[in-house]
């Protein structure tokens, strides 16, 4: 597969991002799938127990999954050969599982996680782009998460509340994006 090799300075101005120097935290950021790089699967593995409680097991058999397809997919922004942030294209999520309507749903962003020492630096922003753009070329016009976290940034790049619930016991929403 192929590595996007994008970069982003971004700068907030009033609650929105600019794209001026395209120089995201300085670093070559290249985008990858994680397919292309397995070696990283027990990395995310670690991120997700550590901020989710999402089993080290559970997470490995999803990801293997999402490793021999197209679609779903899971993504990495690599720099300096390190993991920096990371995504996924699915085709259900926890949600989806837990909530019969939302099957008819899809395919939803998920597992959005960016290492500790680069939040609030735009690297959440630059892999949502990268999936935007991966989407457009699978012919993904609309897709879907649910956030109990980031519903504000997930606002900012332009994804629309559809409904409000209790999930996990967590005030949780559901968003989607249209990329038409």
């Amino acid at each position: 597969m192929y590595g996007i090799n994008a970069t982003f300075k971004l700068v907030q101005t009033k609650g929105s991002f600019l794209d001026l120097e395209r120089n995201l935290l300085n670093l070559d950021l290249k985008f990858v799938y994680l397919k292309d790089h397995p070696e990283f699967q027990s990395v995310i593995a670690d991120w997700y127990f550590s901020e989710w409680g999402i089993p080290q097991a559970q997470t490995n058999l999803s990801l293997a999954e999402k490793m021999r397809t197209e679609l779903p997919f899971h993504a990495l922004g690599v720099a300096e050969g390190r993991p920096i942030v990371t995504a996924g294209l699915y085709n259900s999520v926890g949600l989806t599982r837990k909530e019969e309507r939302y099957q008819a749903f899809g395919p939803w962003l998920a597992l959005v996680y960016t290492i500790p020492e680069f939040r609030g630096r735009g690297a959440g922003f630059w892999i949502c782009d990268k999936i935007d753009q991966e989407c457009r070329r699978l012919g993904i016009n609309r897709y879907y998460l649910f956030t109990f976290t980031a519903e504000k940034l997930y606002s900012r790049l332009g994804w629309i509340p559809v409904e409000r619930l209790k999930y996990n016991g967590h005030d949780t929403v559901v968003m989607f994006k249209d990329l038409k």
